[in-house]
């Protein structure tokens, strides 16, 4: 039993010394002997062995070490470039439930962003009556609304314009909401001067979002565009100016805009396929594409002095279309409008026939004239035929032949041709020049002044008298090109 517990009493010391030994070892052995017998905590540290321990040294600039540094790796250091040593780049955006804490894509700047997968395109179509006819509009737009990047664009058409309009112009695009406390919301202000053309012309508009109001994620709605216009009515022969307006509202529509703390970035090419605009991007037009209108440009959406119809239809609209009854506009030469008999039609010659009893002697006449009646190449052509004449009476004259139309004179032809027999002839030419803009109607008549020479006896005395005869109503035209010059 005595040697039983002094075994077990040598045993334990012999346990105490070698714990004592190992214990020795390992102080006198520390981590490691080289500097490989460490190991870096990662690419950003370099690990050495000093004083038998290992000792980790951060790299500068360097992302993963545990410092953040104004250069991470050759970027600008920040949440979204290095989050392992400046945090992470997430989390919610106070007074918004769209709104997230994130980066941009070019991982330079954390800020509230809207995450684009949120958002869906909306387009919707309207039919709008108006004073000038029914506009169609078109609008299209993403919600939710990003203000810092997003568009409303906006398609007009005017398929079938008021009868009597010209030059109708769009001038003014206003957007408004009304926000849940019924105040009214302004949102965009646009000054316009697009024309309707013809009735195929299509006007394309973009309008940038910037309420007044700043604030953070907002619902609209009510959400209206007022449209306003002016254009030319013509009546009696004269154009007034009048300007209208018409407004389209979105019923259906619950406008939710955001405004995110990003700085906005210019889109990658802003070019509008208009050589007549100067495409431009920047800080000054807040990060949105801006078209300048080029001057003396075709295309620049203004008809200038070196432009017309023919040269720049896209500024100063198309030439073409029909001018009253039988008249059309065409290039003449490519380089003018004019206006031009249309190809369809030719001046059509009428003539009137008239037993003209003038108590001494009998005419015939044959009235012969063009209708329409062409102002630069018509004639009103009058062949009298001597019939009959009574004994004693001598040399019947055509004095003077004139036009009227009541009492305005429209024509005159000094004649004073005498009839030598009975089945001579007087022929005349009345050219008529009457100031009209293209064709018009008129209620004409003649007056014809003539006289003989009746014998009595031995007595002969020249006599003077005259007669009217109604034409009925003359198509006058006055066309720049001719029949026989847009012919040649």
């Amino acid at each position: 039993m005595v040697l039983s517990e002094e075994v077990y009493i040598i045993k334990k010391i012999l346990l105490m010394v070698l714990v004592l030994a190992l214990v020795f070892i390992a102080g006198c052995g520390g981590e490691c002997k080289v500097d490989s017998d460490c190991t870096r905590k990662n690419a950003c540290f370099t690990a050495k062995c000093e004083a038998k321990l290992c000792v980790q040294t951060a790299l500068p600039d360097c992302c993963g070490n545990d410092i953040p540094e104004t250069n991470e790796g050759g970027l600008e250091g920040n949440k979204c470039t290095c989050p392992s040593d400046w945090g992470l780049c997430a989390g919610p955006v106070e007074g918004s439930t769209l709104l997230e804490i994130g980066c941009n894509e070019e991982k330079t700047e954390c800020a509230s962003i809207l995450d684009p997968s949120k958002q869906q395109e909306k387009v919707f179509s309207h039919d709008l009556r108006s004073t000038i006819g029914t506009l169609k509009v078109d609008t299209r737009l993403k919600l939710p609304f990003n203000i810092d990047k997003d568009l409303v664009n906006i398609r007009f058409e005017l398929p079938d314009p008021k009868t009597g309009f010209q030059d109708i112009t769009l001038t003014k695009l206003e957007l408004f909401g009304t926000n849940v406390k019924k105040e009214k919301v302004e949102l965009a202000e646009k000054d316009l001067d697009r024309v309707f053309w013809t009735p195929d012309t299509v006007i394309e508009e973009e309008l940038i979002i910037k309420p007044k109001t700043k604030v953070v994620d907002e619902e609209l709605s009510s959400l209206k565009l007022k449209i306003s216009f002016k254009y030319n009515e013509e009546r009696r022969g004269a154009l007034t100016e009048k300007t209208g307006s018409v407004e389209n509202l979105y019923r259906t529509i619950k406008f939710r805009y955001v405004n995110p703390d990003i700085t906005p970035v210019c889109p990658e090419s802003c070019d509008d396929d208009n050589p007549a605009t100067k495409d431009s991007c920047s800080v000054q037009t807040n990060f949105f594409c801006e078209h300048t209108p080029i001057r003396g440009r075709c295309g620049n959406y203004e008809c200038e002095s070196n432009e017309d119809k023919c040269t720049c239809p896209q500024d100063c609209g198309a030439c073409g279309g029909d001018v009253g009854q039988y008249m059309e506009n065409f290039c003449y030469e490519e380089k003018q409008c004019s206006t031009q008999l249309k190809p369809s039609l030719s001046l059509e010659s009428v003539t009137d026939f008239e037993e003209r009893n003038l108590n001494k002697f009998k005419l015939i006449a044959k009235y012969t004239y063009d209708k329409p009646f062409d102002l630069k190449q018509s004639v009103l052509n009058i062949n009298y035929e001597l019939s009959t004449i009574r004994e004693g009476v001598t040399q019947p004259k055509i004095l003077t032949v004139r036009l009227f139309e009541g009492t305005k004179l429209l024509a005159e032809q000094e004649v004073a041709r005498s009839f030598s027999a009975v089945g001579s002839n007087v022929v005349v030419d009345l050219p008529i020049s009457l100031q009209i803009e293209d064709e018009v109607s008129k209620s004409v008549s003649l007056k014809v002044w003539y006289e003989y020479t009746e014998t009595v006896g031995e007595q002969s005395e020249v006599k003077t008298a005259t007669y009217s005869k109604s034409l009925g109503s003359f198509d006058f035209i006055n066309p720049d090109v001719s029949e026989v010059e847009s012919a040649q």
